[in-house]
């Protein structure tokens, strides 16, 4: 796999394409040349190595770094399977600093579709190849940058739901192929150490991906509760923070243990949220019972 800032005259191509998709001066036919032509870049070798560049360059505007995700997105979901292993682990790195550099200027679908990447590569090599993922995440949601806090803990919050949302609530065709990897390493980092050490199967084993002993599920509940003392002042970032731990919550706890589930403080966490009397955070909780319901009698 080529350098990412290898053959630039394919990257104007690329941005030359998309600026007449958008350019509301286009004629039908220009735009949909320049659809096709962005289609079939997707497709060609060097795609990966683009997708890196244009997403990377924060100089560039936002339209034009989400297509550069999408040219690496096709090439996880379409070419997983042809690459070295050195090239998938190229893929891997890039996929990792781009959620390193994310920033809350990022527009919110850029970030999603960072996390959405970032799933996409732990389908596929998770508690294979990539074993320090749990390391990762955790130090994104630790981080001392003021700057990065928020941003980082809504990304990991994002990995999380989803990770658990294909592996264990949905037939996800990739995670399916992985199932038992993937299940027994999503459990080994959702719960706590204790809880997991005492029910660990004597047929099966540790996959040895966690990092905290805690356990993301204490993580999430604890950072709920922590958000309740500070939710009256009207904070609408902290908001939509307390949220997408919900979001985290619902798709985590319709698969974990009850016992899990109050080792953990979850139930706690969820009453003190409902006290605020914050609406949304009340509707949220709402559904999470609603899917809770459903799910445990289609199961």
């Amino acid at each position: 796999m080529a350098a990412p800032e290898s053959d630039p005259d394919g990257l104007s191509q690329i941005v030359l394409a998309l600026q007449a998709t958008y350019d509301p001066r286009s004629t039908n036919e220009t735009r949909q040349s320049a659809l096709q032509f962005l289609e079939n870049a997707k497709k060609q070798p060097d795609a990966p190595q683009h997708g890196f560049t244009l997403a990377n360059d924060q100089s560039r505007e936002p339209a034009v770094r989400h297509f550069g995700l999408s040219l690496l997105e096709y090439a996880l979901r379409y070419r997983w399977e042809d690459y070295t292993q050195e090239q998938a682990a190229t893929l891997q790195a890039w996929v990792i600093n781009l959620a390193r550099d994310v920033r809350e200027s990022d527009p919110l679908y850029f970030r999603n579709k960072v996390a959405i990447l970032w799933v996409d590569v732990a389908k596929r090599s998770w508690a294979a190849e990539w074993s320090d993922m749990d390391e990762l995440l955790a130090s994104f949601w630790d981080t001392t940058d003021a700057a990065k806090q928020y941003v980082y803990r809504q990304l990991v919050l994002y990995i999380l739901e989803c990770l658990s949302e294909d592996v264990c609530n949905r037939e996800d065709p990739v995670a399916m192929l992985r199932q038992e990897a993937l299940g027994q390493a999503l459990n080994e980092i959702i719960v706590p150490q204790s809880t997991y050490q005492r029910h660990l199967d004597k047929r099966a084993k540790s996959q040895n991906v966690r990092f905290t002993a805690d356990g993301w599920l204490s993580r999430m509940s604890a950072f709920a509760s922590t958000c309740c003392t500070s939710l009256a002042q009207g904070d609408q970032r902290l908001l939509s923070l307390t949220i997408k731990t919900l979001e985290a919550l619902k798709a985590t706890t319709t698969w974990v243990s009850l016992e899990t589930v109050l080792e953990t403080y979850t139930v706690d966490s969820l009453f003190a949220v409902i006290s605020t009397g914050i609406v949304p955070a009340q509707m949220v909780i709402q559904n999470m019972i609603l899917y809770y319901n459903i799910s445990t009698e289609t199961h």
